[in-house]
């Protein structure tokens, strides 16, 4: 084998170019690379500014769209529909906003009640625009802030049998569902549904939370001392019971020493009636809580049926409150936080 030294040399230099070319394609192949990187980032940049963009036109359009309507309060089918979507609030409760368009429901079904009455020249001073809206408002604020505390501090809540129960209880007074439908149609617009979300449902509510308030001994210890000083003048017996009923009961029967005249099963609340049909003619009870408070019962008289149940009794009472629910709310509206964007003023 000979070796051709010429040859080989031309070989190792060619090598050594070729070695070169290579070489400086791979030190210029990190700036393809970055510029590629680079061309990409500021594609996503210009994306994410078109993006923002957008939403910051969306976001202004719609800042301004808020203002004129807060300000001029539009009214159509078109700004009806656009206000389910966009979700402008009427007021908002403790970081919980009010639906402007329940609001506007509202409204529409009260002015509607009102016309129905004036219509039909039923007797009555029609509120005026304001004084309607700033009714509607206020009792929208009273409604949040009583489920709020009835969940929060009380863990309260009512079921969908219970609202459907007491609409049961309305159809039945009235005869028909199809008959409670039409009436709550004529008079408020409203639908059954609608019915039970805006009215039963916060009576039942605050039916529960008037009870849990007056059963709230760190609101009612006042009350509870006051209830338990009376009840001691009752049993020192120095004093006529309805003497005592005229100076410390704090209901309208004060006026007739307590008073209450006759009265069945199923008319009283279900404490009140338990203990006082338990009482025999003369006897007087201890303290009796009910939703309105401390009562303290004297029978006078009980009727009894032909198989010798009592069936009405006659009774005198003593009341002394404990808090109420709309004096409790007032209170909380105080220290609530509370924006409203309604407006009632001219």
């Amino acid at each position: 084998m000979t070796f051709d030294k010429d040859k080989n040399n031309s070989d190792l230099i060619i090598g050594q170019a070729n070695f070169h070319e290579v070489a400086k394609k791979i030190e210029k192949l990190p700036e393809v690379q970055n510029s590629s990187l680079e061309t990409k980032i500021n594609i996503k940049k210009l994306i994410l500014g078109i993006i923002l963009g957008i939403f910051g036109v969306l976001f202004f359009s719609l800042f301004i769209f808020a203002i004129c309507f807060y300000k001029y309060e539009w009214e159509n089918e078109s700004v009806d529909r656009l206000i389910k979507i966009i979700p402008l609030p009427a007021a908002v409760v403790n970081w919980d906003s009010l639906p402007y368009y329940s609001y506007r429901e509202d409204l529409k079904a009260l002015v509607k009640f009102y016309e129905k009455q004036e219509n039909e020249q039923v007797e009555f001073e029609m509120p005026d625009l304001l004084e309607i809206k700033k009714n509607i408002l206020d009792r929208m604020i009273k409604n949040k802030l009583a489920e709020q505390i009835a969940k929060k501090r009380y863990n309260i809540s009512i079921g969908r049998q219970e609202i459907e129960q007491e609409f049961g209880k309305i159809i039945d007074e009235s005869g028909s569902q199809d008959q409670v439908e039409k009436i709550l149609e004529e008079i408020y617009g409203w639908s059954s549904e609608q019915f039970k979300e805006k009215v039963l449902k916060p009576f039942l509510l605050q039916q529960k939370l008037q009870e849990a308030v007056a059963k709230d001994l760190s609101l009612n210890s006042d009350n509870e001392k006051r209830a338990k000083e009376v009840l001691a003048l009752v049993k020192k017996g120095e004093e006529k019971f309805e003497d005592l009923a005229k100076k410390y009961s704090e209901d309208q029967s004060s006026e007739m020493g307590g008073d209450l005249g006759y009265f069945g099963r199923g008319i009283m609340v279900k404490e009140f009636e338990e203990a006082a049909f338990r009482l025999n003619p003369g006897e007087t009870s201890d303290l009796v809580q009910t939703k309105y408070g401390y009562h303290i019962i004297k029978v006078e008289e009980v009727l009894k049926d032909e198989a010798g149940q009592v069936s009405q009794v006659h009774a005198r009472h003593i009341l002394i409150k404990t808090k109420d629910l709309d004096e409790f709310l007032d209170e909380e509206i105080e220290r609530a936080k509370i924006w409203r964007f309604v407006k009632i003023t001219d």
